[in-house]
């Protein structure tokens, strides 16, 4: 007899189901037409729909009170055992945990992802808040993270490059792009180069004492003029000065600290790319050097400058994106050709 009252039950309910699907169907189909009944029969029943349309209020207010209550003694309820439900809510996800970890991990991402999504302004506004309020700390955190999730991060980024060769190649063009601009400018190719503590601290002073300096308006239109023929290196050679123009020595120092602010700004807006050189070199930091070594090797540098801007040599073959960074590879500079 139960059986039979179940089976019963599970047809009606079939049944209820098809009428309600059906009935659905029907007035989406004829929307107009049920909305034009509606108002005709508000029209000639004009207490009447008064009367359920406050019935409706009644209810849907009562709703309202009843949600209100229940979540007032939700919270009282979570207020009174919060230690228990803590120690409850712990055991139940290790338990989870426990049973399916490959599972669970991936539910929480997708919880923690949701309520995200939903909260965007709030997370956006507090991290915003969290910043200005102690940068230092932020800039702490963001390399932490980093540095505990470079691999992920690393593997993600070759996977999405992976997937998406035209983004690839989007950036091989991109650099090429800047790397043709740098040398029709006469710049040099953008290198890294590790510096010693006490080396930073002298950039440091010397670009706050640059910039600290003041100029007269003769000296600024002569910065602005730049070097005239015959050039500066040309005149101080020969032991003739100009009071008008820029000291050669002078000019050679603006260039150098110049050419050291940007390279030192690059390096440090770049942190990943910074810690990937730390990473793959894994070398102890050179020793200081000399006043002697210091210009040999500032000589050198202007000797290839020179090198590279008066012959013309083949472009090399820019390496793929995924291979070591190119300035880790050896490179042989034998100063000027003959």
């Amino acid at each position: 007899m139960t059986e039979t009252n179940a089976g019963d039950d599970a047809v009606a309910d079939a049944t209820l189901e098809r009428k309600r699907a059906y009935n659905r169907t029907w007035r989406e189909a004829n929307l107009e037409r049920v909305r034009a009944y509606n108002r005709q029969w508000k029209a000639e029943h004009p207490e009447r729909s008064r009367e359920l349309n406050r019935e409706s209020m009644r209810r849907a207010d009562a709703k309202r009170r009843r949600d209100r209550d229940r979540r007032k003694r939700s919270r009282e309820y979570y207020a009174a055992n919060a230690e228990r439900l803590r120690i409850y809510n712990r055991a139940w996800r290790a338990a989870r945990r426990a049973e399916d970890p490959e599972g669970y991990k991936r539910a929480e991402t997708e919880r923690r992802r949701r309520w995200r999504d939903e909260n965007r302004e709030h997370v956006t506004a507090y991290a915003r808040a969290q910043q200005k309020a102690d940068p230092a700390s932020s800039r702490d955190r963001s390399r932490e993270y980093v540095r505990r999730h470079r691999e992920e991060r690393n593997a993600a980024k070759q996977e999405y490059l992976r997937r998406h060769p035209e983004k690839r190649r989007e950036y091989q063009t991109r650099w090429r792009a800047k790397d043709k601009w740098r040398r029709a400018h006469g710049l040099p190719t953008w290198q890294l180069h590790r510096t010693t503590p006490l080396e930073r601290a002298a950039n440091r002073f010397a670009a706050d004492e640059f910039f600290a300096r003041s100029y007269s308006a003769k000296q600024v239109r002569a910065i602005a003029r730049g070097p005239v023929e015959p050039s500066p290196y040309t005149r101080f050679k020969s032991g003739e000065r100009d009071p008008d123009r820029t000291p050669p020595e002078l000019w050679v120092a603006w260039s150098r600290d110049c050419f050291r602010a940007r390279a030192d700004h690059a390096a440090q807006e770049d942190r990943e790319l910074r810690e990937r050189l730390d990473r793959e070199l894994a070398l102890r930091p050179p020793p200081p050097m000399s006043e002697a070594e210091i210009e040999d090797a500032w000589l050198d540098y202007v000797a290839r400058a020179v090198n590279d801007r008066l012959r013309r040599v083949e472009p090399r073959r820019r390496p793929d994106v995924a291979a070591p960074h190119p300035y880790l590879q050896h490179q042989t500079m034998m100063g000027m050709r003959r």
